[in-house]
């Protein structure tokens, strides 16, 4: 019952954008809305908005342009922010935003406890896409003394993977995120972004 749901929510969303169709993380955003809205229309419609209106418009094209920009934001703040953990990553060998690129294109959904994704979503409607960077630094800023302990690639990269199933404290998260809202301001992440599309496209 709910992968008919499923299936028929996104094949909806593939007949109304074409150009988009289908791309991975999808399913996860479009199941995780059929938690909460119990009407497969409604569940469509909240994705639309979410496809259409919240995300930058590349973010689920082919390329995937936009999405891969994100963790790459991310690491520009980490870097700027947390100089210790980003040397420690660098000296490590160890690819965060390889890591961090399922954070941003899943929304969440596929690493978060549902109780502090659904946080994180609130967020998210209210505040569009700056919200997810300012969570994704607000992890890492959470679990810097246990990144920094960590004395190999192999144990930074399982410490990662695991660190976001770890999440329960929601209302902890919130804080860390509205404590470190001012260092990251939407004209500074637009640009920091645009500037990572740009040289990814450039690639191409």
């Amino acid at each position: 019952m709910g992968v008919s749901k499923l299936r028929r929510v996104l094949q909806a969303y593939s007949w109304r954008n074409p150009e988009v169709g289908y791309c991975q993380g999808m399913n996860l955003i479009a199941s995780t809305l059929l938690l909460v809205f119990p009407e497969e229309e409604d569940a469509f419609w909240v994705l639309v908005c979410v496809i259409e209106k919240l995300l930058p418009p590349e973010f689920f094209s082919g390329s995937l342009i936009d999405s891969r920009a994100c963790p790459l934001v991310l690491l520009d703040y980490v870097e700027m922010h947390h100089l210790k953990i980003y040397t420690h990553l660098l000296d490590m060998g160890v690819d965060l935003p390889a890591i961090c690129f399922s954070w941003f294109l899943s929304m969440y959904t596929d690493c978060l406890p549902v109780e502090t994704l659904f946080r994180v979503w609130d967020l998210f409607f209210a505040e569009g896409l700056d919200a997810l960077f300012r969570v994704g630094l607000a992890i890492i800023r959470m679990n810097e003394a246990e990144l920094l302990a960590c004395d190999s690639a192999p144990a930074l990269y399982q410490y990662l993977e695991g660190m976001t199933g770890r999440m329960w404290q929601a209302d902890k998260l919130m804080k860390v995120e509205l404590d470190i809202k001012s260092l990251m301001a939407h004209d500074d992440l637009v640009r920091r972004r645009d500037a990572h599309v740009a040289m990814l496209q450039s690639y191409t």
